[in-house]
């Protein structure tokens, strides 16, 4: 679930605060101000500052901010969790969390966590999502052809259903190559590159930026993939090698030796028995979903519970 970005989310997100567990908080991105767009960031990924700092200000008046290391020492000692404790996370790796996003936290003394995908950050690449947004965004096309049939996009209201419907039928499958699929669709919206990239949405974290904030107390950097594929759809050798890529890059290019995981999408049909056991074999300690709820001490460490803010 992603909450709803509107006056009282600050307030939504403080009555999710529990007395006897943790509640992990996932953020994507953080920018000055929310532009206007016909698609891109339509689901609001991308938060504006002013409202990231209302709900950690708040947060932190009524609750404890904790980090990952600690909440995994709760749960592996079964220590009782402070009282409205919470935990601040960021997926992907956008170049905003470190030049928006960190300034915030730092000045309210807080702690968060950044989930890398490898790939996103050597290349600066864009998320298959992104990457459809990106195309509905800029074609001049006002239908496509899809599934054997003829889709009006002339609105931005069914360029958003168009991108809805696609992303369900992406999360739903094993068979489909994300990217593969969108690279189909936006040739057929004759777009080919992208060249209109908007610097807040888009741009990743650095390799250099990521050895520098690595010395900072208050941000910890885990794995989140290579390439942002849903884990449990592949195979056993391409899981390994998805998993493997990401940590040694990690290790190679930014000197991290990575504990913590996020599995990309994180819903249930995201990550098996098959998937804990790989990122056991690597020493990673916890693993974080998409899946609503409270930790508390007797959470399984790679099971943990976040709500989706943006």
């Amino acid at each position: 679930m992603r909450m709803r970005l509107n006056a009282n989310l600050t307030e939504n997100v403080c009555k999710l605060l529990n007395k006897n567990g943790t509640l992990v908080l996932l953020f994507h991105g953080v920018v000055n101000k929310k532009k206007k767009t016909s698609v891109r960031n339509y689901t609001s990924k991308h938060i504006g500052k002013d409202s990231f700092y209302n709900i950690l200000q708040k947060c932190k008046s009524l609750g404890n901010c904790i980090s990952i290391d600690e909440l995994y020492y709760f749960i592996k000692e079964r220590k009782k969790i402070p009282p409205y404790s919470f935990v601040i996370t960021f997926d992907d790796g956008f170049q905003n969390n470190l030049s928006i996003a960190a300034p915030i936290i730092a000045d309210l003394g807080l702690h968060f966590t950044i989930y890398l995908t490898s790939n996103f950050i050597d290349k600066n690449k864009l998320s298959w999502t992104d990457q459809l947004e990106y195309g509905l965004e800029h074609t001049k096309n006002k239908a496509i052809f899809f599934n054997k049939q003829e889709i009006n996009i002339e609105s931005s209201l069914r360029k958003k259903i168009f991108a809805h419907n696609i992303r369900i039928l992406v999360k739903k499958s094993k068979e489909i190559d994300p990217y593969e699929l969108i690279k189909k669709i936006n040739k057929s919206l004759n777009i080919y590159n992208f060249d209109l990239l908007d610097s807040q949405l888009d741009k990743k974290i650095n390799w250099e930026d990521i050895q520098k904030f690595s010395e900072e107390k208050f941000i910890t950097f885990g794995g989140h993939s290579h390439t942002h594929n849903n884990l449990d759809f592949l195979s056993k050798n391409k899981l390994q090698e998805e998993i493997k890529t990401n940590l040694d890059m990690l290790k190679d290019k930014a000197n991290l030796d990575c504990k913590h995981y996020a599995y990309p999408e994180g819903g249930k049909n995201s990550f098996s028995e098959r998937v804990i056991k790989v990122l056991k074999s690597y020493k990673v300690l916890t693993a974080t979903t998409t899946i609503n709820g409270i930790n508390k001490n007797t959470t399984n460490p790679f099971k943990i519970k976040r709500y989706m803010i943006s």
